[in-house]
């Protein structure tokens, strides 16, 4: 399908043709950064390991999505697309819902921290020393038992809760979220099912922790001015996976309907 109204009509439409944000990636020349809109960052704390580029091996729909590589030889490798500012953010009561198709195919091993989505802002309400806080989206423990993450700067919080669930490999899997910065709460779905030992509540349940014993717990939202997708790890470890059909709103979208060009 293309960006806007795509589909086949009927139930089976692309339930993002209103939303705030819609994108298929097939518009744009393989290999190469996405256009439009996207920033595509490769740099994180000073390395440039990461690769980014709109590849035509896997697609969900179409004929493309974009593919994200970390080799995992260094500390804190990043490669990400994202969409900051105007006029997608800020969004309506700081209120951001998302869903992509995502095709994992290497997540790093042993303990290694890793980050598929992120939702961050540079100003932190009721906060003023602080100059960043990102809720998050990834994994952690083997590689791939789920995670929400909550951290801030300059003062790291790194609070995390975790569920048992693997990322499955090899396969389209659906992943949504919510990211609600009124009532500071996370919510995430595989495949339309909601993973509720991923719901956070204001703060991680007892199967969470914040590395920084003097945060107090709460996910203090910031406010949301950038949605960032694709693959990072803060250890030593590789990943590898392709996103498609990227959308955001201020409400649940929804998987995006069943495509026969999958590949």
């Amino acid at each position: 399908g293309s960006s806007g109204a795509a589909g086949s009509g009927g139930t089976n439409q692309e339930p993002c043709a209103g939303a705030v944000y819609c994108d298929d990636f097939d518009a744009y020349a393989a290999p190469g950064n996405p256009g439009g809109q996207w920033m595509t960052s490769i740099a994180y704390s000073g390395n440039m390991n990461g690769m980014v580029s709109v590849d035509e091996t896997h697609a969900y729909s179409g004929g493309k999505s974009v593919h994200f590589k970390t080799p995992g030889n260094t500390s804190f490798e990043h490669a990400f697309i994202s969409l900051q500012g105007a006029p997608y953010f800020p969004v309506a009561d700081n209120v951001l819902y998302g869903r992509m198709m995502v095709y994992v195919t290497q997540l790093p091993g042993n303990t290694v921290h890793w980050t598929m989505i992120q939702g961050l802002g540079t100003m932190v309400p009721g906060f003023p020393a602080l100059n960043e806080a990102v809720y998050r989206y990834g994994g952690q423990i083997n590689g791939d038992q789920l995670m929400a993450n909550y951290d801030t700067k300059p003062m790291s919080s790194d609070c995390a809760q975790r569920a048992t669930t693997k990322m499955p490999k090899s396969k389209w899997t659906c992943v949504e979220w919510r990211f609600d910065g009124k009532l500071k709460e996370l919510d995430f779905w595989m495949d339309g099912t909601q993973n509720q030992a991923l719901s956070v509540r204001q703060k991680a349940n007892n199967t969470g922790v914040c590395q920084n014993k003097a945060w107090e717990g709460t996910w203090e939202p910031p406010t949301f001015n950038a949605i960032g997708i694709g693959f990072q790890h803060y250890q030593q470890g590789p990943g590898e996976l392709w996103i498609d059909d990227f959308a955001i709103d201020t409400e649940k979208l929804g998987c995006p309907p069943v495509s026969a060009s999958a590949k």
